[in-house]
């Protein structure tokens, strides 16, 4: 008894108390700083701290006798850590881990610390002990951490590389672009995936410069892949400090925009090409002119300085400017209503010029209209000649009849004249095929078939065709029947032009008739047979009067025969008269000569 008395009387006693009172204030700060929770050896709660309740939301009287399983999830109580877990504790078995437990709002909180078992002064065990900290927050932005980690290495390729290049770590994504396996790249410089003309370059030097004294940079960058494919990239490179603030590492975060490259490039080279070939404009929406390439400025007559910021009204006529119809129009792109069509616009001093245009209203990353491009060909040399073109139709389609046709002889397009002289109306006509003009004989003979298989072919050709009206009607027509060709030189269409010559035609033959029946007779007359004459029956006009001039010629050539068959008779009578009356005074002549001889 002295004993005990003089221990707690003593120096021991008084470290003794010391280190109790040091315990005491340990675990009051405990208690502050951590979730502290008393337990029966079953599991039961014996007490809860304040850190504890505020975590889960409960009252003490809420927990108090309650079972530690009542407060897990139902998945949570079949894992290997949590079965078994009291039956170990009542052992004496320590238990450190993350715990999940429900709070009273059902949300599931993470507690990172440990399950203490304490024995009393027999050694066994009488309650557990847990000190737990709430990690709840930490997990949940460890998660999304983790999420974001996992995300970026499904978006980016990534690379990460010392503050000299060399590459220490690369994701799976960054692999599968370039086609390297990871064993390949590590320890190796990042030079090694980039074209030595760039990692040369004083650019990218001094881009590492940078990156070296923390400063992010964003580049396009070209990588050669093992393939030896050039790759195009789009990388963020970001520094990564040490603990001591200094810059130990970059990581690179690269999306392949290759296949955007190439489209831009193509797309640049489209509108290079459509620069140098057309005249291009651009107006803001109300119309005030942005930007204008040289093609137009030629276009125009203007220098760049005095189209831009001005209206696109300075090339119209002030009647279309006042209009509505101009108002509407720039309403309808502003829209986003595009307008393409041949249109007049006025140059420097009042030129008028012709342009081939389209108005393209262009939508920005929403998907709303922010300006309007105009591309224009200058077309006023064509529609001058179209319009010359034109009226050279216009005086043919005046003049001439004409009919169109498809390369099979269906008949597309006819004029009035056509239908005039064929005696048929438009509708009569059009769908219908050539052969309606011709008789059957001549639309089944060779010569027909030759005449298409010479059309089809491209090959022109004129006439004078003798063709069949409406009611069998005999029509003569001076023609040329002519294959168009379309861009590619091919006939696609052929377009008869046609002139009726058909009085002409017959005035012709009846020439001829009377020019042979006018030979018959002068071949009878010449035969000594005078009494054919040539007919005047269907013989009008000149043709009448030289038949019957002809007629006249053989009338007045009959009456000198018979004139002179007639003094020829009289001059045979005379001459027998003067013959008998030779004879007669003869004879008397020779009766004196003989009475004279006799007398003598």
């Amino acid at each position: 008894m002295s004993q005990v008395s003089s221990l707690f009387q003593g120096k021991k006693f008084k470290q003794l108390e010391d280190e109790v009172a040091e315990f005491h204030a340990l675990q009051k700060e405990i208690d502050k700083a951590r979730c502290v929770v008393e337990y029966s050896p079953s599991g039961n709660f014996l007490s809860v701290n304040h850190n504890w309740l505020r975590a889960l939301g409960y009252q003490s009287n809420e927990m108090i006798g309650k079972n530690h399983f009542d407060f897990i999830t139902q998945n949570d109580k079949a894992t290997p850590q949590l079965q078994g877990l009291w039956e170990r504790l009542s052992k004496g078995q320590n238990d450190t881990g993350q715990y999940r437990f429900v709070a009273k709002n059902g949300q599931v909180h993470w507690f990172q610390g440990y399950f203490s078992p304490i024995p009393n002064a027999k050694g066994e065990i009488y309650k557990v002990t847990s000190y737990m900290t709430d990690i709840t927050e930490e997990r949940n932005k460890a998660i999304t951490l983790q999420g974001e980690d996992e995300a970026l290495n499904k978006s980016f390729g990534v690379l990460e590389c010392d503050i000299k290049g060399t590459i220490v770590d690369c994701n799976q994504l960054f692999l599968d672009q370039i086609g390297y396996k990871k064993n390949e790249l590590l320890g190796k410089n990042v030079s090694l995936l980039i074209p030595s003309e760039v990692a040369n370059s004083p650019e990218y030097k001094a881009m590492w410069v940078s990156l070296s004294q923390g400063d992010m940079q964003v580049r396009q960058i070209k990588r050669i892949a093992k393939s030896g494919e050039e790759l195009w990239f789009q990388s963020n490179y970001v520094p990564i400090r040490d603990e001591d603030g200094s810059v130990n590492k970059v990581i690179s975060y690269s999306v392949c925009i290759t296949a955007e490259k190439k489209r831009n490039a193509e797309y640049e080279g489209q509108i290079n090409a459509i620069n140098r070939t057309q005249a291009v404009i651009e107006f803001d929406l109300s119309g005030t002119i942005l930007k204008v390439n040289q093609n137009f400025c030629d276009t125009v007559g203007y220098a760049a300085d005095e189209i831009l910021g001005k209206h696109h009204s300075m090339f119209v006529a002030q009647d279309e400017r006042v209009s509505q119809a101009y108002q509407d129009f720039w309403h309808n792109l502003s829209l986003g209503k595009p307008d393409a069509n041949v249109i007049k616009r006025l140059g420097k001093n009042g030129k008028e010029i012709w342009l081939q245009a389209s108005y393209n209203p262009i939508l920005d990353a929403n998907g709303k209209v922010s300006k309007v491009v105009k591309y224009a060909t200058d077309i006023t040399t064509k529609k001058l000649e179209d319009a010359d073109n034109q009226g050279q139709i216009e005086s043919i389609n005046r003049a001439l009849g004409v009919i169109e046709f498809s390369l099979d002889g269906t008949i597309n397009r006819v004029n009035h004249i056509f239908s005039e002289l064929t005696g048929y109306s438009e509708s009569e006509i059009l769908g219908h095929h050539h052969s309606m003009f011709v008789d059957e004989a001549y639309k089944n003979g060779n010569e027909y078939k030759q005449l298409w298989n010479h059309l089809k072919a491209g090959k022109f050709e004129s006439g004078v065709f003798k063709r069949y009206g409406k009611g069998g009607k005999q029509i003569w027509l001076q023609a040329t029947y002519n294959p168009i060709l379309d861009a590619d030189g091919k006939p696609f269409k052929v377009v008869k032009f046609a002139i009726d010559v058909t009085e002409q035609h017959d005035s012709a033959q009846i020439l001829s008739d009377a020019v042979s029946e006018t030979q018959e007779v002068i071949e009878a007359a010449k035969l000594g047979d005078l009494s054919n004459r040539v007919s005047l029956a269907g013989k009008t006009g000149a043709i009448a009067s030289l038949c019957d001039g002809v007629n006249a010629l053989m009338d007045k050539m009959t009456e000198v025969i018979i004139q002179v068959k007639e003094a020829g008779e009289t001059i045979n009578t005379a001459a027998g008269e003067i013959s008998s009356g030779n004879n007669d005074l003869s004879s008397r002549t020779e009766q004196q000569a003989s009475s004279l001889e006799e007398t003598a």
